[in-house]
């Protein structure tokens, strides 16, 4: 079951009538596009190109239709009727950029303010994000795109077995209907998905939601993370804060009510950081040195060491890093900086911070922009003989 098609109140945006010939009108079936230029082949494959990105090109989406006898009119025609918009000005060519047609979350009356109440007990209203969770075995993911609640931003969870992808989209339910990325290990065993009951979670808070979801798996003493860990956003401390919030309480549930129990998983295998990858994929380790190699670095008025294990270069607890950061650390030195602030993995002393655990990189360079809270070269780490008292913690 496809998409329901919304917001098909007005005429495509910058397009004229006699862009495309015009034909009879075909009524909608059930939520797809019924048009004598449109097949429900051709719809779908639009539409999941569209989704795979939230947007993409005329050009790109005719070309993929290159077999349409009418590729130009099978996308009109999800124009025409409301499924997609043209996100772009100017002349349509194949450059113009469409995307989906989402409803606006309604807009919430303004409460009062306190200072035109003033008799009698008045009650404030907080609104924070707080999820609102659906599930689907992955058989039967078409049928979130039913669910009107779900076309606005969330996070979601595939289980396949004990690995877990985790994911987040502007329109949960056509990403989780459509999206491509769900059958390449084969159908989920199980679909979870959360949005905000309030729809106050921006966007910024759902790429961090995401990366929280994804380091509540790393954690999960049962399941492993399937994906890459996301990049998620810098917030300030209240944001960050009622985020946090918004991803535990959906754990918690999902958790309680034994959604993250499926089985075993296979054909993968699991590093020391509890990442789930492919045998095939793990990242080789820094050229001309082998597991067990130890490294320290100086920088910025910190000192901190570092050994390769499992393919990957781990900063060992008690480094040190820098307390105040620049931007051109990047944006994942700065999250993996807020994250650790957050939950104890860094600690303020002095005038640094003090690294409480064994924290895992897949780069030298990555590793030095974390510690430094600059940019900085890999060769700022210098090999070293095996001290000591010097290596991952258990």
């Amino acid at each position: 079951m496809a998409c329901a098609i919304l917001g098909a109140d007005r005429p495509a945006h910058n397009l004229a009538s006699n862009d495309f010939p015009t034909v009879t009108p075909v009524p909608v079936i059930d939520g797809l596009v019924a048009d004598p230029h449109l097949d429900l082949d051709s719809q779908i494959a639009i539409l999941a190109a569209i989704d795979e990105t939230g947007s993409a090109h005329l050009g790109d989406l005719m070309a993929l239709l290159g077999d349409h006898p009418s590729p130009g009119q099978a996308i009109q025609a999800l124009i025409r009727e409301g499924a997609l918009i043209v996100t772009t000005t100017g002349l349509l060519d194949a450059h113009s950029q469409v995307a989906r047609r989402v409803t606006p979350p309604p807009r919430k009356a303004a409460a009062p303010s306190p200072q035109t109440q003033n008799k009698g007990v008045q009650h404030l209203k907080v609104v924070a994000p707080e999820p609102d969770i659906f599930f689907a075995t992955g058989i039967d993911r078409g049928y979130f795109a039913r669910e009107p609640r779900l076309r606005q931003r969330g996070i979601y969870l595939a289980l396949y077995g004990n690995a877990v992808y985790v994911g987040r989209s502007g329109d949960t339910a056509c990403r989780l209907a459509w999206g491509a990325h769900l059958r390449r290990n084969g159908l989920p065993d199980r679909i979870i998905a959360a949005v905000d009951k309030h729809q106050a979670l921006d966007e910024a808070q759902t790429r961090t939601a995401e990366r929280l979801a994804a380091r509540m798996v790393i954690k999960h003493p049962d399941l492993t993370l399937l994906n890459a860990l996301p990049a998620g956003e810098r917030l300030a401390p209240d944001r960050y804060e009622a985020t946090d919030r918004f991803v535990t309480a959906f754990f918690q549930r999902i958790e309680r009510a034994g959604l993250l129990t499926i089985g075993s998983v296979q054909g993968f295998r699991t590093t020391s950081n509890t990442t789930l990858i492919e045998t095939d994929e793990i990242e080789p380790a820094p050229e001309g040195h082998g597991a067990g190699q130890l490294f320290t670095m100086e920088s910025c008025g910190v000192t901190a060491n570092a050994r390769i294990e499992d393919g990957k270069f781990w900063v060992l607890a008690d480094s040190q890093v820098r307390r105040d950061p620049v931007p051109s650390a990047g944006r994942a030195a700065l999250t993996d900086r807020q994250d650790l602030l957050h939950d104890g993995g860094l600690i303020p002393e002095d005038d640094h911070l003090v690294l409480t655990v064994d924290l895992a990189f897949d780069t030298l360079a990555g590793a030095g922009n974390f510690v430094a809270g600059s940019r900085v070269k890999p060769t700022i780490w210098r090999p070293l003989a095996h001290p000591a008292g010097i290596g991952p913690r258990p």
